[in-house]
């Protein structure tokens, strides 16, 4: 589980999110991630990982699947971000 993603901003973060990576052996196995809205520019990672999940189909209100992977987009306030 990693928590409050905005804070990932170094390299040395990015690397440790980038190889703890759900096991492949495993019938079930995955990484949540936990964060809130965060600002632009706050941090490349969290960032990356939202236009990912956009990029999916919406399987439902706010809720986008595909490639295994599950986002769910929550609601964002003014000067957060939104796309």
């Amino acid at each position: 589980m990693f928590d409050e993603l905005w804070g990932y901003t170094s390299e040395r973060a990015r690397r440790l999110y980038d190889e703890l990576v759900p096991v492949p052996t495993r019938l079930i196995s995955c990484r949540l991630t936990v964060t809130y809205a965060g600002f632009e520019g706050e941090s490349e990672l969290r960032h990356e990982l939202y236009r990912r999940g956009l990029a999916q189909p919406e399987i439902a209100p706010s809720l986008y699947a595909g490639e295994a992977r599950a986002a769910m987009r929550g609601r964002v306030g003014a000067g957060c971000l939104t796309s």
